[in-house]
């Protein structure tokens, strides 16, 4: 059985990660309004639809990093029960694949 300390610790660990998790989420949320912001010029050429595209794939990348992280965090720390509810948000379990995960490249 986990200490007050212990428990306390967890909880504040898990309650950073998710702080980070929320800035990665509108990392992503800005990165697609400066892309969608492009498309809104009166004759979009094709440098603005190539950095259009770049910005979406990186707000894809970003949005694909804050589910993972959420996902290792609710691993990591468990999701939080409250008496006779269930957790809100479910994540499917990992993958299976052989490449490291996002998480695992970028040291988070």
């Amino acid at each position: 059985m986990y200490s007050i300390h212990q428990r306390l610790q967890a909880r504040a660990c898990r309650k950073l990660a998710l702080e980070q998790n929320q800035r990665l989420l509108k990392q992503a949320h800005a990165l697609n309004n400066q892309a969608y912001a492009l498309l809104d010029k009166v004759r979009p050429d094709l440098d603005t639809f190539e950095q259009y595209h770049l910005l979406r794939n990186k707000a894809e990348e970003k949005f694909q990093e804050a589910n993972e992280h959420l996902q290792l965090v609710n691993r990591e720390f468990g999701e939080p029960q409250a008496s006779g509810f269930a957790p809100l948000l479910r994540t499917s379990p990992p993958k299976q694949a052989s490449r490291r995960s996002l998480l695992q490249r970028t040291g988070r």
